[in-house]
This record gives C-alpha cells, sequence and structure tokens, in this order.
C-alpha cells in the first residue's frame, strides 16, 4: 500500500486553479523552494501557511488536508 505524504492534494488543487508554484508562492508570501517541499512531502507547512494557502486557493482546509485527517461524508 502506499504512503500517502502530507499536503498530497496541494499540488492537485494549485494546478486546477491554473497557478504556478511561483505564483502561489507569491501570492502567500513564502518561496516557491518551499512550496515545492509542501508539495513533495518533504516538508511540513505550519497551520499559518496551511491558512495562507487554503484562503489563496480558495478551498476549506479538509480539502488540502483530506489525505491526512478522516472526513466524514
Amino acid at each position: 500500500m502506499k504512503e500517502k505524504k502530507p499536503m498530497q492534494n496541494l499540488k492537485r488543487i494549485r494546478k486546477r486553479r491554473g497557478l504556478t508554484q511561483k505564483q502561489l508562492a507569491e501570492a502567500i508570501g513564502i518561496k516557491w523552494t518551499a512550496l515545492s517541499e509542501y508539495e513533495r512531502g518533504t516538508r511540513r507547512p505550519n497551520y499559518t501557511i496551511v491558512a495562507k494557502l487554503c484562503k489563496a486557493l480558495g478551498v476549506p482546509l479538509y480539502e488540502i488536508l483530506s489525505d491526512v485527517i478522516e472526513v466524514e461524508k
């Protein structure tokens, strides 16, 4: 079974919004290299960054973290 990494939905959501890593990173005030690390799962963002990502992407928290937490449907 493939192990899920935190924030693995981030790349999918970003691409769906038509944003590059650089555009999204600039929108939330971080370096694009940090965003790349979040997407690859080699680095974890703090809560403030996750909140900024949600706002910039226009998605609720659970959509970005749905691979990390169980969401009741």
